[in-house]
């Protein structure tokens, strides 16, 4: 039972793991990417926020679905992005014009969400979303294809870091690269519209990673390296400029600015409905590689604790009865006497038994041949038996050794002298 107990709470502290670990201000930042507006950490967004409140003056955090932004647009059909939306355009001029800022590791939206998504530009307002991933159904229908290029792919390593920049083009009088030292900036967009498409930033490699796409009214402003709006890249030298112009482009007489805390959180399957919060566990139970992985995991683990509570024990081994040695020489006695009737043999059998006892146990040998007064005083100090007792026992035992044959009563005799030895306490 208490190893059942043990098991069952060391796999409650493995799973509450990354949420009740102790900080240490000695230990490395974590280098997670969560690009929160409250985040402090390297890949925190806190800095780019505070330069986006200080542009902008107010700015409102979406952190749940029920109120996003481009959920309060009318309820439009939506169709791929064509090369000519004069039409659109003209029909959304009246539209109250707002900015929308999405910066993540990863943007997942549902199918529904990606065309509202493109609905909101369309009506004359303004989307940025700067990610390293992005739903397939959204950049469809944008128009734009993506290419997220592993940085160990590219330098044929596992782990390499290395002084990367990036370049800011707002205008084609203006090209200033701000760099730090990290993983490489890769990403790019390949494909995008001809049309309405405007290039505002490139990659170390000179592909586009930043550029503007007029749709409707609106504009679809696309960022493929997240990471340099992290607190790292711009605490870094004076990349700060970079976050400062690019933000100062985009806020052109915006009537509201909104921050999303809600779309970065990534899930995993498609269909969901806009408020439904998000789990590892919808991550985990979305794939099914992983979905079966940790059902195994879980099935191993419960196996190996279950097979464990029975108590486990060494073998007793059986342990052996003490022989009794008088019973023993009592039976040989026996025999001797009933089979053979060689009293001699007995009587010497019953003498050297003595006398192996009494030098065992009381640490003193008897003479051979006896001598009365010596060995009966040393043997009656160290048994405490009186001194006639001990000098009538000797005086039996000196016969019985003496002589070449030993009657019935002579044996008789030395038995019950030598029992009387052995009882006396």
């Amino acid at each position: 039972m208490r190893k059942l107990l043990a098991y069952s709470i060391l796999f409650l502290l493995i799973l509450a793991s990354p949420s009740c670990g102790k900080k240490d201000s000695k230990r490395m930042p974590r280098l997670t990417e969560t690009f929160k507006n409250t985040d402090k950490k390297p890949f925190g967004a806190k800095v780019v926020f505070d330069e986006l409140e200080k542009i902008a003056g107010e700015v409102n955090v979406a952190s749940r679905a029920k109120e996003l932004p481009f959920e309060k647009s009318d309820d439009v059909a939506v169709v791929p992005l064509l090369e000519d939306d004069e039409e659109e355009e003209e029909k959304w001029t009246d539209a109250p014009h707002e900015l929308f800022i999405i910066i993540a590791a990863k943007i997942y939206v549902t199918d529904a969400e990606a065309y509202d998504l493109i609905r909101y530009v369309r009506q004359g307002n303004d989307l940025f979303i700067a990610a390293s991933g992005m739903s397939q159904e959204f950049l469809e229908q944008a128009g734009v294809k993506m290419s997220s290029i592993p940085y160990y792919l590219e330098r044929g390593m596992p782990i390499y870091m290395d002084d990367t920049k990036v370049s800011l083009s707002l205008t084609r009088k203006s090209n200033a690269s701000y760099s730090y030292f990290y993983y490489p900036f890769l990403n790019f967009f390949d494909e995008y519209p001809k049309k309405g498409t405007e290039i505002l930033g490139v990659n170390e490699k000179g592909d586009p990673d930043f550029i503007s796409i007029r749709i409707g009214s609106g504009h679809l402003y696309l960022h493929a390296s997240p990471r340099v709006f992290s607190n790292y890249f711009l605490l870094t030298g004076n990349n700060v400029e970079y976050a400062r112009r690019s933000l100062q482009y985009i806020l052109r007489e915006n009537t509201a600015v909104y921050w999303d805390e809600y779309l970065k959180k990534a899930r995993a399957t498609q269909g969901k409905s806009p408020d439904s919060s998000f789990s590892s566990m919808e991550v985990i139970m979305g794939d099914p590689f992983l979905k079966w992985a940790f059902i195994l995991l879980l099935a191993l683990l419960g196996f190996f604790i279950f097979s464990n509570i029975r108590r486990r024990q060494r073998t007793v081994p059986v342990k052996k009865e003490i022989p009794n040695d008088s019973v023993d020489f009592a039976e040989t006695m026996g025999r001797l006497y009933f089979l053979t009737k060689d009293n001699k043999n007995i009587s010497t059998k019953m003498t050297g038994y003595f006398r192996e006892n009494v030098r065992t146990k009381f640490f003193t040998r008897l003479s051979d041949p006896i001598s009365i007064e010596e060995d009966a005083l040393r043997l009656s100090q160290k048994s405490g038996r009186p001194l006639e007792q001990m000098t009538e026992l000797l005086n039996c035992i000196k016969r019985t050794e003496s002589s070449d044959s030993v009657s019935d009563e002579e044996l008789l005799m030395l038995n019950l002298l030598i029992e009387k030895f052995y009882k006396q306490k």
